[in-house]
């Protein structure tokens, strides 16, 4: 029993030290700091005085003096369990444990003899020192309530972050909105390295949860260390080895047998669009770990091994084909640290992420149409080093690699063309062979160096810093079996978006659309910032940074197609600890954040990609879903999108163009209600002040001017300002032209948002904990920003928006992220010592609806999907109301019997526990071709995730 008080007691530290809101400015994001007072010392005494701060788990140990006004601080502590000693001569004057959590303060005051002890965060104390939002929990934490075991729902725990469209990414994947910020528009760090997916912004590298430490998920107010993201970021620390030798397994099983479906999807004549009912999804993981010293007090390892087996099922949404995915490669994870002395220490972390999952692609009779291969994730590495230069003054530095496989490829890739059946008539939309639309060989590498410091002077403490990555990108992609296919129904009459007009008697069209591209590519990205937190007053603090970016993107030839630099990022952070007493405060926050261009960019617009369509007479489609038709009977000319060759910058690039970034500014409360209760309020304002993307009617534009069609295609800008490009003039040379924003015909980019947070905590107390939220919140603009959730495109920063001013008629409104209420509460309740209740409630409005056509009434032709109308009628942005609110329940229930040798734990977490099935995503196109209405229009597509249950069990040595 006695060993399981002191459990108790360490878990409601650990559980009371890192349920927190606010993370202070001061720390940085692979460690955290202790600091202090001793009131007691004074000018003429504080010689007297030291600290003593021991990790008693490594062996670590440093004494550090006390400055003339009786302060004193250690950054750089990895997280954990330290004691402190604060000592007047050689008598001990105070000794506490405490935990230590990544980018926070711990605080260990003194005053006239009466020790004082506060954990910055959510307790007794609060953060005086911060103006930052958002959460920091750890893995333990985790562990007491019912999570899905993935990034993104760790960060939906926090205020402000909510769950984007399902449109994006590999099987199963889901990714989160920050403050109304498109989904790819967030960062991601493990262990200080940058994991983000580099080529379109959406997630990054995933570990499995058994390798995580713990987790700090930013929202806003964050310092100027961080850049590279206009949404948030979530930064993560992985486990590490002690003196004792521990080891142990887990395994996480989610039968099918124990899962629900989503319903059906039903055509408005009955039948079936999208089949649900014999979905079939089961997951099992399996852990094994070893941690422990090599040397004791010196060197250190941690060593993870999970085996995984993923097995999903369905049917293609209105096809005939049976797709069965699965990914059993395992993972592999490992890090070592290396304690030189109590000054100095080096990190090695290594871990594979690597995956090939297959694909089996089935037609209803079983007989295999072909097999998909997709290889994701890569081999990672991590250098960090840490030291103590002085008492004042420290450094760390970070060198790491980041690897990331984008290829899929299929045995169907070379004779089975892309075939898509929009006419209202069809018995499939995917007729032919085909399993795989893009076939794909792609690779991304991260390579990546920073350095950062910190000095305390006085009142001030400086930090300072710089980072550097150099990303290349591969890709090699055409469509599969060399063509894409779309049969349409179409009115005579009607133009195309070749500016062909259907001759009278056509009803069905063709298409013929040719992809291919292949490159290598470079982007450059670099940074350095400055950094003061200024105690100005006992009670008022003052955080002052800047951060300058620059980002250089390469096209296929190495050359830089478009170079940015001299972003210069203010941060300004006040803080009013209204009482003097650290129970409340009173903090706000402006922040400049920028975005850099992804390398999608550079490998769409800066390379060597063929993209061209041909329109032809549709006669009928043949048994094998082949089109008939006669190749004499084209409608129109080629339509040329990119013609295969390597522009000049100076031609797809406005030569004025500045980076996309976003100003934020918050206004917050936070206090100390009671002795393990407290809560706060803020507003939060975002304005995308520059976006990028890239529009493509620069060659009517230039006409129109005098000058020759160049068909130069799309050019990179900042939609609706004046722009200078280079053309080439009746002599073959480049001639730069200026175009002012009257002439192009948009309005400028614009995003906003605006919300009003409540939240509060009840901190662990050995019984139970509670933590929730309230966010009214606001998104509105004309653009989403690198993505587009509308029609599921991932073209990060060259989205189908401001292709044509047309397409931006009615587009001002309420944005695909904005979720006007979300409410979050979680929590745990101890039973007895052996039963633990874990709860987890969300609620959340839904979504705006569109309707998009296919044609504009001024003639504009056919251009996708994105026309913001329903057959002639013009219709703004959000007309057709809003998806349903999302309601679930989350429960888990764990048991842990007392067992000497070893901790055992037996878990059930049940997700959806009513099985809720709102509609969370519908179809939005209203037409198919000019004047003709898609049948789907309005039908949903996506469904809250259904009930299922996970089945746990682990022992730890």
């Amino acid at each position: 029993m006695k060993n399981m008080t002191f459990k108790t007691s360490l878990c409601a530290m650990a559980v009371a030290g890192v349920l927190s809101s606010g993370a202070a400015l001061a720390a940085d994001n692979t460690s955290g700091t202790i600091q202090g007072t001793v009131a007691t010392a004074t000018a003429n005494t504080y010689q007297k005085y030291h600290v003593e701060i021991a990790n008693p788990t490594t062996g670590f140990k440093k004494s550090i003096s006390i400055s003339e006004n009786g302060d004193y601080r250690l950054p750089k502590l990895n997280a954990g369990l330290y004691t402190v000693r604060i000592f007047e001569g050689d008598t001990v004057k105070l000794e506490r444990n405490v935990n230590v959590e990544i980018s926070r303060d711990t605080v260990v005051n003194l005053k006239n003899d009466v020790e004082r002890i506060a954990v910055t965060g959510r307790n007794i104390y609060l953060d005086t020192s911060s103006a930052e939002a958002g959460l920091n929990i750890s893995a333990e934490s985790l562990a007491k309530i019912p999570v899905p075991r993935d990034v993104t729902s760790v960060a939906m725990l926090a205020p402000g972050v909510t769950l984007g469209d399902t449109s994006f990414g590999d099987t199963g994947q889901t990714f989160a909105s920050f403050g109304g910020a498109s989904v790819a528009e967030n960062a991601f760090y493990i262990n200080g390295l940058n994991v983000t997916n580099f080529r379109n912004g959406l997630g990054g590298s995933g570990i499995p949860f058994e390798f995580y430490d713990s987790f700090e998920v930013k929202t806003g107010g964050y310092s100027a260390e961080f850049g590279r993201s206009t949404g948030g970021v979530v930064n993560a620390v992985t486990k590490r080895g002690t003196n004792e030798f521990h080891a142990g397994a887990s395994a996480y099983f989610e039968p099918n047998s124990l899962s629900d479906h989503a319903p059906n999807v039903q055509y408005r004549d009955g039948t079936v669009y999208i089949n649900n009912e014999d979905d079939y999804r089961q997951n099992m993981e399996a852990n094994i770990y070893a941690s422990g010293a090599l040397i004791e007090d010196k060197l250190f390892f941690y060593g993870l091994y999970t085996a995984r087996d993923i097995k999903q099922e369905g049917q293609l949404a209105g096809s005939d084909q049976i797709d069965q995915y699965q990914s059993d490669d395992p993972f592999w994870g490992a890090k070592v640290d290396w304690q030189i002395n109590e000054n100095h220490s080096l990190a090695l972390t290594a871990f594979s992420d690597e995956t090939t999952n297959p694909t089996h692609s089935y037609d209803l009779d079983g007989n295999l149409k072909g097999v998909t291969e997709e290889s994701r994730g890569g081999k990672n590495y991590i250098v960090n080093y840490k030291g103590y230069l002085t008492d004042t003054f420290t450094m760390s530095a970070l060198y790491g690699v980041n690897k990331y496989s984008l290829t899929t490829v299929s045995d169907a890739d070379e004779n089975c063309p892309l075939t898509v059946d929009a006419r209202e008539e069809a018995s499939t939309l995917y007729p032919g062979c085909w399993v795989n639309q893009i076939a794909e060989q792609g690779d991304d590498e991260r390579k990546a160096m920073r350095v950062d410091f910190e000095w305390q002077l006085d009142d001030h403490l400086i930090r300072f810093g710089y980072d550097s990555e150099k990303n290349s990108s591969f890709s090699e992609q055409h469509y599969s079996g060399g063509a894409y296919y779309r049969y349409m129904d179409v009115e005579a009459g009607s133009e195309l978006n070749n500016g062909g007009i259907v001759p009278d008697g056509v009803d069905q069209v063709l298409r013929i659309r040719k992809l291919d591209n292949i490159g290598s590519f470079e982007t450059i990205s670099s940074a350095y910032y400055l950094e003061d937190t200024w105690n100005a007053t006992d009670e008022i603090t003052v955080s002052a940074g800047i951060r300058n970016e620059t980002f250089d993107n390469k096209n296929v030839y190495g050359e830089s197609f478009i170079k940015v630099d001299n972003q210069w990022a203010p941060r300004l952070g006040i803080i009013w600890d209204v009482n003097g007493d650290g129970n409340s405060r009173l903090y706000g926050n402006f922040g400049r954040y920028y975005l850099p261009v992804a390398s999608n960019t550079n490998v769409r617009l800066a390379g060597a990609e063929d993209d061209r369509s041909r329109f032809y007479v549709l006669d009928s489609v043949d048994a094998d879903g082949l089109p008939v038709y006669d190749p004499a009977n084209e409608i129109g000319s080629e339509l040329i999108n990119s013609n295969g060759e390597v522009k000049d910058p100076l031609q797809i690039v406005d030569q004025t163009i500045k980076p996309m970034y976003q100003d934020e500014y918050i206004l917050g409360y936070e206090t100390v209600v009671a002795d393990d209760w407290s809560m706060g309020v803020r507003a939060i304002y975002r304005d995308l002040k520059v976006a990028m993307d890239d529009i493509c009617n620069i060659d009517d534009v230039m006409v129109a001017k005098g000058y020759p069609n160049n068909n130069t295609g799309c050019v990179l800008t900042n939609p609706g300002t004046d722009m200078e490009v280079s053309y080439t003039d009746a002599d073959g040379n480049l001639v730069p032209v200026s175009i002012s924003a009257d002439e192009l015909g948009f309005e400028e980019a614009n995003r906003q948002y605006m919300a009003f947070e409540y939240n509060f905590a009840k901190n662990w107390d050995g019984v139970w904990s509670l933590q929730g939220s309230y966010v009214w919140a606001h998104s509105w603009g004309n653009a989403e920003g690198y993505v587009k959730s509308d029609n599921g495109q991932d073209d990060a920063g060259l989205t189908q928006d401001f292709d044509l001013p047309e397409l931006m008629d009615g587009a001002y409104g309420n944005l695909p992220n904005d979720r006007r209420h979300t409410v979050k509460i979680f929590g745990s309740y101890a039973i007895n010592d052996q039963w633990l209740l874990g709860v987890n409630f969300l609620l959340q409005s839904g979504r705006p609806v569109n309707g998009y056509g296919v044609g504009h009434p001024n003639g504009t032709p056919d251009y996708g999907d994105t026309f913001y109308l329903d057959g002639e009628n013009f219709v703004p942005r959000g007309t057709f109301g809003r998806t349903d609110w999302v309601s679930k329940v989350d429960m888990s229930l764990q048991y842990t019997p007392e067992w000497d040798v070893a901790d055992i734990s037996f878990r059930a977490d049940v997700f959806n526990l009513f099985n809720q099935a709102s509609v969370t995503q519908v179809y939005e196109v209203a037409e198919q071709s000019v004047g003709v209405e898609d049948r789907k229009f309005l039908l949903p597509t996506a469904y809250q995730t259904p009930r299922s249950i996970r089945l746990s069990a682990s022992i730890r040595f």
